[in-house]
């Protein structure tokens, strides 16, 4: 048995994403608390093998198995029976998949994925072992290094995103690891983004859930004066 709770808005966790980056952890806990840290198809493995998590709440797809999700683009679930592991106590998971269309540029690709977990965010923090690169006390929040991915490369790198830019180049994948309190818990979760839909190879190493599914991601218009021009001249640039 599940249950749904109210969600936070899909504004709320990409406004978390802009200001978050990623690292691959030091020393990873075992399960799904340390997988979903690698921000990677280990996630689902992990899944798979936790038994922690009712067998009726997966998908299984060979050594993979995906969390059932019934609300769409965006849900919570709360675990019935919370568990503990790496030192945390996870209650839930959340997942967010959609497609931003602004006028003037690419489509933006957003994805959140996760878990949701009792203790404090700072407790959280304090508990995996990260190098991060900032611990936001102001916005209860922490981050470490982004890493970014172009269509048609094959490997991750660290980014540093410009300032001046707020939306990734065209056919530029980035990813992060977040920390966010949410409803009196805390949501460790990953995000990635796109100007443009991410070729099949970087979701079959990242989120293979979508390819298996073959989800039909949720489109919401966004209303703006040309979007975000430095995207929209970018795009341009890419397509000549």
């Amino acid at each position: 048995m599940t249950k749904h709770f109210s969600a936070p808005t899909a504004a709320a966790l990409a406004a978390a994403l802009s200001a978050a980056v990623f690292a691959l952890p030091a020393q990873a806990a075992d399960g799904v608390v340390g997988a979903i840290q690698t921000c990677s198809a280990d996630f689902f493995k992990a899944v798979a093998a936790d038994k922690n998590i009712p067998e009726n709440m997966k998908i299984r797809d060979g050594e993979r198995a995906y969390l059932k999700v019934e609300k769409l683009p965006l849900d919570i679930i709360q675990f019935e029976k919370p568990f503990k592991e790496g030192g945390l106590t996870v209650s839930g998971y959340v997942f967010n998949d959609e497609i931003i269309r602004y006028f003037g540029v690419p489509d933006m690709h957003t994805h959140f994925w996760g878990l949701i977990v009792k203790e404090d965010w700072k407790k959280v923090v304090d508990t995996l072992k990260l190098d991060w690169e900032a611990v936001d006390t102001t916005h209860n929040s922490a981050h470490a290094n982004r890493q970014v991915r172009f269509n048609g490369t094959k490997e991750w790198k660290p980014y540093a995103r410009d300032p001046k830019y707020t939306m990734p180049e065209f056919g530029q994948i980035e990813r992060a690891f977040h920390v966010q309190p949410y409803a009196g818990s805390t949501m460790i979760f990953c995000s990635m983004q796109s100007a443009g839909a991410p070729e099949k190879d970087i979701l079959e190493e990242v989120r293979p859930d979508l390819l298996y599914v073959g989800n039909e991601l949720t489109v919401r218009e966004e209303k703006t004066e040309g979007g975000d021009q430095n995207a929209s001249q970018k795009a341009g640039d890419q397509k000549k």
